[in-house]
């Protein structure tokens, strides 16, 4: 599986999750130029960006270490622009969603709520 379509696959898995848990998927691949969030989703008065990293096996270790303090910033600047673009006086949450998926489609996931 191509490393576009694992990512792909892997965001439909993790926005499938989320609904499952009662949130709203506001948005998938948002963009402010060059940045970017994987979903953006609420629930209640919660405003939840969501980054998710998919793998095809957990030998490479946890998708989340992947997340350096700059794409955190990168993320978070995206929060911000996204946030002043729509007027919103919200509270705010930046988690982390890892999938395992394997050939067969087969997955795990673990959701970080708060990661950074």
């Amino acid at each position: 599986m191509k490393n576009k379509i694992l990512g792909l696959e892997g965001e439909k898995l993790a926005a499938d999750f989320l609904l499952k848990y009662n949130y709203q998927i506001l948005c998938q691949n948002w963009r402010h130029g060059h940045l970017e969030v994987d979903l953006i989703a609420k629930k209640d008065d919660i405003l939840v960006f969501v980054e998710v990293k998919t793998r095809k096996n957990r030998y490479t270790g946890s998708p989340d270490i992947t997340i350096t303090q700059a794409k955190q910033d990168r993320i978070i600047r995206a929060a911000e622009h996204y946030i002043e673009k729509n007027n919103l006086d919200i509270e705010l949450r930046f988690d982390v969603i890892s999938i395992y998926l394997d050939k067969d489609l087969n997955h795990d996931i673990e959701w970080i709520q708060e990661a950074f």
